[in-house]
């Protein structure tokens, strides 16, 4: 008698955990498809942020990328980089980073990027001299 109330009571635990699973994998399907979701699982890998903060700078990323109608994967990767960063960052800096996400950029490529970027009013470039620092505007 008690081995088959444990025996029910064992079946019904793996039904349950079966449903919650099942319930699982659904919102992991949804969640995928979700682009500012796959932005900042990116965004965690390519920068090593914590993922609550990713999700935050994910979500002003694809507020930002709206506006910018074109969306080349250089600019992108630029807004991505400065959206991560707390400070400014010099075109080599910014270079760097952009490397980091997409493998390959050049400093040229990556400069006229970043005026368009201005151009646009998505971002401010501080000139000091010859050099120039480029940070997203708040």
């Amino acid at each position: 008698m008690r081995s088959a109330k444990r025996g029910d009571r064992a079946e019904e635990l793996l039904e349950e955990v079966i449903a919650r699973l099942e319930r699982l994998e659904g919102l992991l399907k949804s969640i995928s498809a979700d682009p500012t979701t796959q932005l900042a699982l990116d965004l965690v890998i390519a920068f090593q942020i914590p993922a609550l903060k990713a999700v935050e700078m994910a979500r002003r990323i694809s507020d930002l990328a709206a506006s910018i109608g074109d969306r080349d994967p250089i600019s992108m990767a630029i807004i991505e980089a400065l959206a991560v960063s707390d400070k400014s960052m010099s075109i080599s800096e910014l270079t760097r980073k952009v490397r980091e996400v997409r493998g390959t950029a050049s400093r040229r490529i990556v400069t006229q990027r970043v005026r368009a970027l201005e151009k646009k009013g998505l971002i401010s470039i501080i000139k000091a001299g010859k050099s120039m620092r480029v940070r997203l505007r708040r």
